[in-house]
């Protein structure tokens, strides 16, 4: 407990001046993941087996890439305004008609007049597969909720990405006729790949939300 308390006290320290400071602990089991546009400061990584709870929810690995391969791409953007939110789960922003299905992150892009709302959801895809809610949230679902937002505004689009931290390689989804699914079928489902790299997964992303047809 003194060793916990004396990691927070340090963190606060560190935090003093410039809440979006690269910090870590204990080899990295604890760290800062920096996001400038993140809405609420700092985010924070927590390493598995940690006697901690942290309120809303630490990032687990694959959502602390995420946020740095978005600042990643984001600092070579010259005109990019990005905003994120951690989502919470139960009592964040859900969505029934998905199973309710609670997104990771929101995300907000400006592009001119119009405003980009992206669900985010990083997550391994070795226990679903094409047919869950959750998958297909961005192409069943999102089209419905976008009708119901172009009654009220035509400057606000919005889409839904999986990011996948499961390699295409090791899954085996089906489409008609008993085929698998090519990478590229599984990406017009708005299925991305982490393991593709931060210039292929990010920005093959921001493509697909800011030229959806």
């Amino acid at each position: 407990i003194n060793d916990i308390a004396d990691c927070v006290k340090e963190l606060e320290t560190a935090l003093t001046g410039n809440l979006c400071t690269t910090w870590s602990k204990w080899s990295g089991q604890w760290k800062t993941v920096p996001f400038v546009g993140h809405l609420y400061q700092p985010l924070l990584f927590v390493g598995k087996k940690q006697w901690i709870k942290i309120s809303p929810v630490a990032l687990d690995r694959h959502e602390a890439r995420f946020v740095d391969d978005l600042a990643q791409w984001c600092r070579a953007q010259e005109d990019a305004e990005v905003y994120l939110l951690r989502n919470q789960s139960v009592i964040g922003l859900g969505f029934f008609q998905a199973a309710n299905f609670f997104p990771d992150f929101l995300l907000w892009i400006q592009q001119g007049d119009i405003q980009h709302l992206v669900f985010v959801d990083p997550k391994g895809l070795g226990r679903i597969d094409a047919s869950d809610p959750k998958i297909q949230f961005a192409t069943r679902d999102i089209p419905k909720l976008q009708q119901i937002v172009d009654q009220q505004t035509t400057n606000l689009n919005l889409s839904a990405f999986i990011i996948s931290n499961t390699e295409y390689s090791k899954l085996s989804w089906h489409r008609g006729g008993g085929e698998i699914m090519s990478q590229l079928e599984m990406e017009q489902l708005h299925v991305l790949f982490q393991d593709a790299g931060t210039e292929n997964y990010i920005r093959l992303m921001m493509r697909l939300i800011q030229n959806p047809k």
